[in-house]
């Protein structure tokens, strides 16, 4: 027997059998660089996600074992040796399920979904095409291709002379003859891509009005990252696919996956979609542009990958439907769609925006396949005329993966100009074609038109000071922008440093690109991005010393703002409000700021955007609560207020129940609506602080933000005293 170990799996050589536990996102790229061959045998694990991956991604295995291992017999049109899949019984329909949407595209449950019948017939049409067909000419169903074992009642399962033993969680035993190997994935180095992430040090020009690729090679290859777009439209982030680890490429230029405002799915496929999951997670629901039969089958296959039911998946996103011929205004943008010709249901899209425009085919079938598709009658003179169309465009990303579904090099020759097409799905170019064509490469930017980047500046200022609730924001944000120092430091850079005099560097700041840290004594209590304002409160505190360190984190720019600009505005915005009766606004931003260090570091809304923990910090009311006094009441309905400790300590009287002490939360669960009334009474052991958010306030928050409503259920199911108080 033979054991390699890679990151998060194991492949297992034993007998006639090549035998692969786990199988996540890119997982058949580490197999490739090893030269370890394609398994014949899926073993999942019990994790169904680990790190925000996915953990039953059997997809490009499959397509690995049925074509590069050469187990489709083309002569008598026949599967030669299925592909072993090793689960629970549970598991194995999960697979099945995921390999049927992935494989035949237009499945019966794809059909239920309530599709146009007219659509669902021309691509059902041009599926078929692309299928394997038997000697009858029927596409043969993908349950030809699997031969599924599920472990026995003993967690054991026999492979013709080869036994394999589910010993724990992540672990497991392989025994062939007189060897035995033990494996455990638990143990395993990080999961990840076996590509490396370009290096940026310094700040990538990011244009308010782009689309850039962010990955551009096809999905059997490892050395660079599959099929991905950002586009970013007046300074709004919009994904077009995700494909694996693609949260990390963002992360890399300085973008946080709470910062993409939508995602552009354009067919089911790995490739373009194996990191949905990192952004199913994100602290807010995103909208996820697709057609109804894309969506049909993302469903099915989002309920199969989580083991939840088609609502749940329905839930992670707010989808909107594109449909093709039908255009989309998108923050003045306008983005036109077309069905692709591929192997599943696809879309791809025309954006423009300020005179210019670029095309991204997506994966479709080049001019040759296109042509014999005709043909053969299976797609109508318009629909060819509008797919060749498309080659035309001002700037065109075309799909030339090299394979029946996608379109090769040799589809583009018969064009006389191609100096506007971008080949995409590949990350080569043959030396004889160096000269006529353009290969996309990672980081590729495309501009739609020039912007003034004053005015950009200005959008930003006025932003981050919205929240401020200024009277003149106007005028405010005026001063500002034309006042600004425009910095654009190397990641790692020293902003401010805690300690420092307001006199060192006087400024207070705004993100308009890239992540900092902000540290206190040492340690990390906050992450800022682009959009976020710091430094402040440094010109407010009586000592005028900054109250913790900034640095960057990624390559940034950063407006610097005058400080002594901040305290002439903020003097005569208080002798207005003086006049009036008014609260003061320097009253407002300290008890906004006191109250933030507090609500940003409670479990309930760690990591939510700056503007939102303003708003939250602005609501919360300081409640002051003596010794030995009722703060709620077992049984109470009147009060559905949450609150958070501030200071003191308070006792849940429940058997076995903790002390709630600072930054704890108590009452989020009847507040958030859980459970019909307090289900505990909690009593201060000594003079307590409470911030306290209404309940108004809170369902709100979970409503725009369902990372809040996470913690919420997350902070009630640990309560063993209590479900909710």
């Amino acid at each position: 027997m033979e054991m390699h170990t890679l990151p998060g799996a194991c492949l297992v050589i034993a007998g006639s059998r090549r035998i692969l536990f786990g199988s996540f996102p890119e997982v058949h790229q580490h197999l490739m660089q090893a030269k370890l061959g394609w398994p014949d045998t899926l073993v999942f694990t019990d994790a169904n996600v680990r790190d925000r991956l996915p953990q039953m991604v059997p997809e490009f295995l499959f397509f690995g074992h049925v074509f590069f291992n050469q187990n489709f017999d083309w002569v008598n049109r026949r599967v030669k040796q299925p592909l072993t899949l090793v689960g629970t019984d549970r598991q194995l329909v999960r697979a099945s399920t995921i390999l049927d949407i992935s494989f035949t595209g237009m499945t019966p449950a794809v059909h239920g979904y309530g599709l146009d019948p007219e659509r669902a017939l021309m691509l059902q049409r041009e599926c078929d095409y692309f299928a394997l067909k038997d000697a009858q000419d029927q596409v043969i169903p993908t349950s030809e291709y699997l031969d599924l074992r599920a472990w026995n009642e003993d967690d054991a399962l026999i492979l013709d002379d080869v036994q394999i033993v589910r010993t724990g969680f992540l672990t497991y035993t392989v025994s062939h003859g007189y060897e035995t190997f033990a494996i455990d994935l638990q143990e395993s180095a990080p999961q990840g891509p076996t590509w490396q992430l370009p290096e940026i040090r310094t700040l990538i020009p990011n244009p308010q009005n782009m689309l850039r690729i962010l990955g551009s090679a096809g999905a059997f290859q490892h050395v660079a990252p599959s099929t991905s777009y950002l586009l970013t439209v007046h300074g709004d982030h919009y994904l077009i696919d995700t494909s694996p680890y693609v949260h990390r490429t963002l992360a890399h230029l300085g973008i946080a996956v709470d910062q993409v405002r939508g995602i552009f799915i354009s067919h089911v496929h790995d490739d373009h979609t194996g990191d949905l999951l990192a952004f199913a997670t994100a602290k807010r629901r995103l909208t996820l542009y697709t057609s109804r039969e894309v969506k049909a089958g993302l469903v099915i296959k989002l309920a199969a990958l989580l083991d939840v039911s088609i609502a749940e998946a329905e839930r992670r996103f707010d989808f909107q439907e594109i449909v093709p011929g039908t255009p989309l205004n998108l923050g003045g943008a306008r983005i036109d769609f077309h069905d692709a010709c591929h192997a599943v249901p696809c879309v791809g899209m025309t954006v423009t925006l300020g005179g210019d425009s670029v095309v991204i085919t997506s994966d479709t079938a080049g001019h040759r396949q296109l042509l014999d598709m005709h043909g053969k009658g299976l797609i109508s003179d318009a629909r060819l005329a509008s797919l060749e169309a498309l080659l035309e465009g001002q700037q065109v990303i075309v799909d030339a993966g090299e394979a029946i579904i996608h379109g090769y090099i040799e589809d583009f020759l018969h064009l006389t100009d191609p100096s506007n097409l971008v080949l995409a799905h590949r990350h080569t170019l043959p030396e004889q074609y160096q000269t006529s064509f353009k290969l996309a490469h990672p980081l590729q930017t495309f501009e739609f038109g020039r912007q003034d980047e004053s005015a950009l500046d200005a959008v930003a200022i006025g932003r981050a000071l919205q929240s401020w609730g200024v009277r003149d924001l106007w005028s405010w944000t005026s001063e500002f922008a034309s006042r600004r120092t425009i910095l654009t430091p190397e990641m790692g850079s020293s902003i401010v440093r805690e300690g420092d005099s307001t006199d060192v560097s006087p400024y207070f700041y705004v993100i308009t690109h890239g992540e900092c840290e902000v540290t206190r004594d040492g340690v990390s209590i906050a992450r800022l991005r682009s959009g976020d304002l710091f430094g402040e409160w440094g010109f407010m505190c009586p000592l005028q010393k900054r109250a913790a360190s900034v640095r960057t984190t990624t390559p940034a720019r950063i407006l610097a703002l005058p400080g002594a600009t901040l305290l002439t505005m903020l003097q005569e915005e208080d002798r207005v409000a003086d006049a009036a009766g008014e609260e003061r606004l320097s009253d407002r931003l300290r008890r906004l700021w006191e109250n933030r260090e507090v609500v940003e570091r409670s479990p309930m809304f760690a990591g939510l955007d700056i503007d939102t923990l303003n708003r939250v910090a602005l609501r919360v009311t300081r409640v002051e609560v003596p010794a030995e006094e009722i703060v709620v009441r077992e049984g109470q309905q009147d009060d559905a207020a949450c609150y958070l400790v501030l200071e003191g300590r308070l006792q849940v009287e429940k058997p076995e129940s903790p002390i709630l002490q600072r930054l704890d939360v108590f009452g989020e669960a009847y507040a958030g609506g859980l459970t019909s009334s307090r289900t505990a009474t909690v009593r201060s052991l000594e003079p307590c602080t409470l911030l306290k958010i209404a309940q108004d306030d809170l369902v709100s928050f979970r409503e725009s933000h369902p990372h809040v409503e996470r913690m919420i259920r997350a902070l009630a199911s640990r309560r063993r005293y209590l479900d909710a108080v």
